[in-house]
């Protein structure tokens, strides 16, 4: 994300004629992150939550967090040409959002290494089991967003149904939740 917001201001620092006006950008902004509030408001609503529902919202945060970064740099690179001061805007906005995406990259940074553990510890012990003719009892791990795990305690969902497929089994199933997410 943070790439493609220096590549953003960079384009704007070296095509400043694509500029557009104040109010239009900050309306574009606006239109985007509403688009992404109500994206995720319909899947709360539904009780559906899986990491790649939530891609499309923080595509549509990505798009006005690189439009912010864009005509930062265009309006940077005016003032620079014609010896003016930069707008407020075009300094504090770029600030503001780069410590709001670092922010949530550190505050769920753990989470997501242990998800990541949990996942490569099952996927080596279900690698060892592969083929067994017998359905499989295994631990659940959160998906990351929601208050779900996959898989779950229904042999017939679909994430239990491709994971049995994927290892060889007839079915699987999990009633825990992997290390370190279980309850005591």
């Amino acid at each position: 994300m943070l790439v493609f917001a220096l590549l953003a201001f960079l384009t704007g620092l070296c095509f400043p004629d694509l500029l557009i006006g104040l109010k239009q950008m900050l309306l574009a902004v606006l239109g985007l992150i509403l688009t992404a509030i109500i994206d995720i408001m319909i899947n709360l609503m539904i009780g559906y939550m899986p990491p790649r529902v939530v891609s499309i919202p923080l595509g549509w945060i990505m798009l006005a967090m690189m439009l912010v970064f864009q005509n930062a740099g265009s309006r940077l690179r005016t003032a620079i040409w014609k010896n003016e001061d930069p707008s407020i805007i075009s300094v504090l906005v770029p600030l503001i959002m780069l410590t709001v995406v670092f922010w949530f990259y550190q505050s769920n940074i753990a989470l997501v290494k242990d998800i990541r553990s949990a996942w490569i510890e099952r996927d080596r012990v279900l690698s060892g089991m592969h083929g067994s003719d017998s359905p499989v009892e295994t631990c659940a791990i959160p998906v990351l967003g929601s208050s779900q795990a996959d898989p779950g305690e229904d042999p017939e969902a679909d994430f239990n149904i491709v994971t049995a497929y994927y290892y060889g089994f007839p079915s699987v199933t999990a009633d825990h939740l992997c290390p370190p997410f279980e309850k005591p």
